[in-house]
């Protein structure tokens, strides 16, 4: 082989190997790239949302999450918080009690982890939080904060990436030690569209008998 060819072989690996470094140094944060809206309808009757899950009935609501960036990202996770004059913490919210699952998921008995979704560029998906009735008017208050955790594409490969070497590295070298690789970014969510109730008709005189 040529000395040129061995340095156009040489380049064109220096090149391979710098575009993913730099892609993962530009996109390894970002800012806050999600946006969360409740798209629910309730009746002033809730109790006609009611679904039994195992133990105890809940009130569904659906979100709405958009990826607001030209690029892909995953949607880690989110908090729901609510304002609590009697809470012991400085600003007073505490998380909500809830539970949260896909709405591709019909399973009364299933609610699994909204852990690692991947949204496209401008993509958007759905799932469903489910509460207790008794949480329901905390919910309606407006008193509500978001804290929700979102990864970009780099972050995610390298953290999968470090949890699948290290144990088989450690195996082998046994005070072999990888650096630590946060999974996801954090930051505070602006919720779009709280429920709607929709109060029961109100009639001004009794209805017309149907004709005979």
């Amino acid at each position: 082989m040529s000395r040129r060819a061995k340095l156009l072989i040489t380049a064109l690996f220096i090149v391979l190997l710098t575009v993913p470094v730099v892609y993962g140094c530009l996109f390894w944060s970002i800012e806050q790239p999600l946006r969360f809206r409740c798209i629910t309808v309730l009746p002033e009757d809730t109790g006609k949302l009611l679904i039994s899950l195992p133990h105890e009935p809940v009130v569904p609501f659906i979100f709405e999450v958009q990826n607001t960036r030209p690029y892909p990202v995953y949607f880690q996770d989110m908090s729901i918080l609510a304002y609590y004059p009697e809470s012991p913490l400085p600003d007073g919210y505490l998380s909500m009690d809830y539970v949260t699952r896909s709405v591709r998921d019909k399973s009364l008995w299933a609610a699994p982890s909204l852990y690692g979704q991947y949204i496209p560029a401008h993509g958007v998906t759905r799932f469903e939080v489910l509460m207790r009735p008794k949480t329901v008017s905390e919910f309606e208050t407006g008193k509500i904060k978001l804290v929700s955790f979102w990864a970009s594409v780099p972050r995610r490969l390298a953290y999968d990436a470090r949890n699948w070497v290290h144990p088989r590295l450690r195996k082998t070298l046994r005070f072999a030690r990888l650096p630590y690789v946060s999974s996801s970014q954090q930051g505070p969510a602006t919720l779009e569209g709280l429920p709607v109730v929709i109060p029961r008709p109100v009639m001004s005189s009794p209805p017309s008998p149907p004709p005979p």
